[in-house]
């Protein structure tokens, strides 16, 4: 609780135009914030605003998992930053409103709603976490059953058989070796019984 008249280190964040604070902060009468006031006097100033966040793709039952070593892109810029083992990014931009892509083959944002976020001045600070949902596209390196990259042929692809309506899986034509006649056994060539 503040009393009137006795001077405060108040911390407090700018929420559309409005200062808020918290009793959970370390805002203190400015005798008891020395400590705070003399750090406060030896950071440098910013010239760059900060935006950070996390990078995930959302599962076929809605789980979200994070996505390491992919590149969100400040459109309009050539400022990237690649996301860590835990999906999260980084960015220092100077003040201003920048849109956010996300360089990940086989995903897009989810909704196709690229993020926007506004960095009204350099001392700014925002999170923008990014969802993502797969393609279905499928990528990847056709080879042969010996290993051997498969160089005249596309893959076809036929839909499974499924008792579920709704389920609509999709498998591989099979390859050529899987096409091959396997040998036949004595027994297989036996005449079938007569009834």
């Amino acid at each position: 609780m503040f009393e009137a008249g006795k001077p405060y280190l108040v911390y407090a964040d700018d929420r559309n135009g409005q200062w808020h604070s918290s009793l959970c902060s370390r805002t203190a009468p400015l005798a008891d914030a020395r400590a705070d006031v003399a750090y406060a006097h030896a950071i440098p100033e910013r010239t760059l605003a900060t935006v950070e966040g996390t990078v995930s793709v959302e599962g076929e039952a809605g789980e979200l998992s994070n996505r390491a070593s992919v590149v969100v892109r400040v459109q309009g810029t050539k400022l990237t930053a690649r996301t860590d083992r835990t999906g999260h990014y980084k960015l220092q931009l100077p003040a201003g409103t920048y849109t956010l892509a996300v360089d990940d083959p086989g995903t897009r944002i989810r909704w196709g709603e690229a993020p926007t976020v506004a960095l009204p001045r350099a001392a700014a600070c925002a999170r923008r976490d990014i969802i993502e949902s797969w393609t279905g596209r499928i990528q990847g390196k056709l080879t042969e059953p010996s290993g051997a990259p498969v160089v005249t042929r596309s893959p076809r692809f036929r839909r499974a058989r499924t008792s579920s309506p709704s389920a609509v899986p999709t498998t591989a034509a099979p390859t050529r070796a899987s096409r091959l006649r396997r040998p036949t056994t004595r027994a297989s060539r036996r005449a079938p019984r007569r009834a």
